[in-house]
């Protein structure tokens, strides 16, 4: 296998376990998958990067709106997941831009030297 999601990260391990605690809430309504969601959700880049809605882990946070809209999710939890969520979408990078129309083929991209750093791992920014 050359590509794909066959291997992760800590992290990544962490967002599969969130996303199956949610799954997993939703279908028997045991209060300890939600407890894992209320332990864990803000262990995500949502939250530890200062509500970054990311375009690499829209997985992960549709599972968390999902859990926001679950009947018995925790208040609390639900309402700093919509607000994370909200407050990042409102940021520079996704309805302002879309708005401001900074790119004509409406795609995610912060600028051509964010992109290739990401691709890039650890290596220098592109001058």
């Amino acid at each position: 296998m050359g590509a794909g999601q066959q291997e992760t990260d800590d992290y990544g391990r962490l967002g599969h376990k969130i996303a199956a605690a949610i799954n997993l809430y939703q279908l028997t309504g045991k209060a300890a998958y939600n407890s894992v969601v209320d332990a864990q959700y803000r262990n995500t880049h949502l939250f530890e990067y200062w509500n970054y809605v990311s375009p690499f882990e829209a997985a992960l946070q549709q599972a968390l709106m999902h859990h926001a809209s679950l009947p018995g999710a925790t208040p609390a939890t639900a309402a700093a997941v919509r607000a994370a969520y909200v407050s990042g979408m409102d940021g520079t990078d996704h309805w302002s831009a879309m708005s401001a129309r900074t790119d004509p083929y409406l795609a995610h991209f912060r600028s051509v030297k964010s992109i290739c750093r990401i691709w890039a791992g650890s290596a220098p920014a592109i001058r």
